[in-house]
């Protein structure tokens, strides 16, 4: 498959990166273990932050886990 270079920008720091990647989604990808993290939230850390407001966001991908 062929690799591009791609631009992914961070939308809140506006920082920029250059990523060869086969499509967006793989550049996207390696640049989030970079700077993110995801875990299963526990009952408890899930009350506590729908109490402080923070809404569940549904991803409708069809992508598998």
């Amino acid at each position: 498959m062929k690799r591009r270079i791609y631009l992914v920008r961070d939308k809140d720091t506006y920082a920029e990166r250059l990523v060869r990647a086969s499509n967006v989604r793989q550049a996207l990808s390696f640049v989030a273990k970079d700077t993110l993290t995801a875990e299963v939230a526990s009952q408890d850390v899930l009350v506590d932050l729908l109490i402080r407001g923070l809404r569940v966001e549904d991803n409708h991908d069809n992508e598998p886990e």
